[in-house]
Parts: structure tokens; sequence; C-alpha cells
């Protein structure tokens, strides 16, 4: 909405206009979200060794009661 008015107030055109967020403490945000990138990443590591494992298991429990016989 701001883009449109600026080009009817201001008679230009704005074809690919940029929106820039003004922070207090820019450097403190971005240690932020790198913590919190890092944070997900080690959990979501540990959830996947966990489901790779389980994975593991049952497929090597269905091969032992599929292929039991042979």
């Amino acid at each position: 909405m701001a883009v449109l008015e600026a080009e009817g107030v201001h008679k230009i055109v704005s074809t690919h206009p940029i929106f820039v967020e003004w922070l207090h403490d820019p450097i403190k945000e971005l240690s932020h979200m790198k913590s919190k990138g890092f944070r997900g990443f080690v959990l979501l590591m540990i959830f996947s060794f966990f489901a790779y494992g389980a994975a593991a298991y049952f497929s090597l429990q269905w091969a032992r009661t599929k292929f039991a016989g042979a």
C-alpha cells in the first residue's frame, strides 16, 4: 500500500520495490538467528539419527521374518 501511495503522490513508477527493516542492534539479531539456526540443526540431526536407527531396526526385523525360511 505504501508503494502505491508513493507512486501516486510523487508520480513515479516502482517496478521492483525493496523493503528494509531497521533494527536497533543488528549484530545481536544476527547472533540470535545464528544460535537459533544452529540449535535447530542439532535437534534435527539428533531426531534423524533416531529415525534412521528405527528405520534400520524395523527393516532388519522385516527382512528376518521375510527371509527366515530361505
